[in-house]
């Protein structure tokens, strides 16, 4: 959750093949990551379907 919170200029982030991003990880990238233009994730083992549909809502 740090890079939410640390990273707040932060336009794109990338994440495949892991463990350790999870809901709460995403939840904190969308809420304090004011200029994401572009959040890649594949086979990131302990993200719901129904929180990429959430955050993917926000950004419209």
């Amino acid at each position: 959750m740090a890079i939410g919170r640390g990273c707040k200029k932060l336009r794109k982030v990338t994440y495949s093949d892991s463990y350790y991003m999870g809901d709460h990880s995403l939840i904190a990238i969308a809420t304090w990551c004011f200029q994401l233009e572009a959040l890649e994730i594949s086979h990131c083992h302990n993200i719901r379907t129904i929180r990429l549909e959430v955050v993917s809502h926000s950004y419209r």
